[in-house]
């Protein structure tokens, strides 16, 4: 089944407002019941899904019986007022409203409009799905497709329309950007303006074509990590070779499993830059030098590589993130299954130096399988069959539905070309010539067909997560596109 989007309806409201405080800003924490497919005609026997959302304002709003038992669901909003809508990343993340206070600030002071932040569903305060949701479900697999970003524009449209209909106006942070894309190919008549930071997904690109081409960006990556540290290339070898002497693993303090090829994922950490860098060569020093002075890793070492986030992953807080990350880029006529594209692209590379993802890979004795003058490359921002297994108890009821999910490939359509080229909300769009986890091409290519879209190309120097590290430069670049000087590309 699809979304019908001529028939998404306005969510309805659940419980009373609380007001509170992100910051020094007011805020008021709602909540909304949703179908959990928007498909079903009879909403009364629609299977529904509760959504937690934040608003936070300039001004305190003016709320009748403000401040008594009885808090009126009315905010005073109307169709001439306007939201702004903040999309974090994900997939599987919760959206805190207090993230990002700079941003709050500077958005705040701009259009003093209120913004909005929503857990999506399945994460942080809305309705979660966790390993107690999954325990027993017979269609997991077919439960999980409707956690996608369709399914969450539709969420936001819902809401929208129990807004009195106000305007959206989308921020997006990478794959809160897929969100903005979505909308604006299906539900464009109630937005606004978009502004898309990292955020440019990779229309009309398979999982394989993602992945063949974030790879070529990796083997870069890696190769500047290792002419930084090139102590690390003897070192990370003799830590997986004694992971991998251990047939099970090494069991950590939040429950999750070390494994040799768990360690190699820890590239992920290079999307951040220079700071990414240091904390993978810092934690590659500690687990070396208690190899040298003990010949095991001390607990004192797997405690702190857990509570930093060890690859930083984080699955058993996010498990959307683990089962859905291929998923987000199979679309409609596509007819693409996920396939566990990144495991598999990464065996074809024509360097030895991802030899660790091949079957049977012998950890424990490097020198029968890989030419040991080089170093073993850490893969990035890609997800792996094995990482839900070694994510413990918490993922283990996605593991089969996971499976499942690799194999389909009929999925519902996320993007729509032809109204995006002719698309008519301004959109301002930032991309990132050195972004590890989005092709920069790709970003491209997708900003060209779009319709009404300026985007500029940040320094060499910024991160896919710049909206957070220097929010100002970011939202000073993206405001500029938005004046009537600025210029395509």
């Amino acid at each position: 089944m699809r979304i019908d989007w001529n028939r998404v309806q306005a969510a309805h409201r659940v419980g009373k407002i609380r007001d509170g405080e992100v910051h020094g800003f007011p805020s008021l924490n709602l909540r909304f019941s949703v179908p959990l497919r928007h498909t079903h005609k009879d909403r009364s026997k629609a299977e529904s899904i509760e959504l937690q959302a934040q608003l936070v304002c300039d001004t305190r709003p003016a709320i009748p019986s403000y401040g008594s038992a009885d808090k009126s669901w009315e905010l005073g909003l109307s169709s001439k007022d306007r939201v702004i809508v903040y999309l974090c990343g994900g997939p599987g993340d919760k959206n805190p409203a207090g993230a990002n206070p700079d941003l709050n600030r500077i958005l705040l002071q701009r259009w003093k409009h209120p913004i909005l932040f929503l857990d999506y569903r399945g994460t942080g305060g809305s309705s979660p799905v966790n390993a107690n949701t999954m325990n027993g479900k017979s269609d997991g697999a077919d439960y999980l497709t409707w956690f996608r970003q369709d399914s969450i524009v539709a969420d936001l449209e819902a809401i929208r329309l129990s807004l009195n209909g106000v305007r959206f106006m989308l921020v997006g942070q990478s794959f809160g950007g897929w969100i903005a894309m979505t909308y604006l190919s299906f539900l464009p008549g109630g937005l606004d303006a978009v502004y898309l930071t990292g955020g440019m997904p990779p229309v009309g690109k398979t999982p394989k074509d993602v992945y063949t081409a974030l790879y070529q960006r990796l083997v870069q990556v890696n190769q500047k990590y290792y002419a930084a540290f090139p102590e690390d290339t003897a070192r990370v070898k003799e830590i997986v070779k004694w992971l991998g002497s251990r047939a099970t693993g090494i069991s950590l303090s939040d429950g999750q499993v070390l494994s040799a090829q768990g360690f190699l994922t820890m590239g992920r950490h290079f999307g951040r830059g220079e700071e990414g860098f240091q904390k993978v060569h810092s934690l590659v020093g500690d687990f070396a030098r208690d190899l040298s002075t003990s010949g095991s890793v001390s607990k004192e070492s797997l405690t702190r590589f857990a509570k930093e986030g060890g690859a930083g992953f984080k699955l058993p807080e996010r498990p959307l993130y683990a089962v859905l990350h291929e998923a987000i880029y199979c679309s409609g006529q596509m007819k693409a299954a996920p396939g566990w594209a990144a495991h598999s692209v990464g065996r074809e590379q024509a360097s030895n130096n991802f030899a660790w993802l091949q079957t049977n890979f012998n950890f424990a004795n490097l020198s029968t399988k890989f030419d040991t003058s080089g170093p073993l490359y850490f893969s990035g921002e890609m997800i792996h069959d094995f990482m839900l297994r070694d994510a413990g108890n918490k993922l283990a009821p996605f593991v089969k539905p996971a499976d499942e999910l690799a194999k389909k490939a009929d999925w519902s359509e996320l993007y729509d070309k032809e109204k995006l080229s002719g698309n008519e909300v301004p959109v301002a769009a930032l991309i990132y010539p050195e972004d590890m986890f989005l092709d920069f091409g790709f970003c491209k290519e997708a900003a060209d067909m779009v319709g009404n879209l300026k985007y500029a190309v940040s320094p060499s120097d910024w991160i896919h997560a710049s909206i957070k590290t220097k929010p100002k430069e970011v939202c000073d670049v993206l405001f500029d596109l938005q004046s009537p000087r600025s210029s395509h590309g």
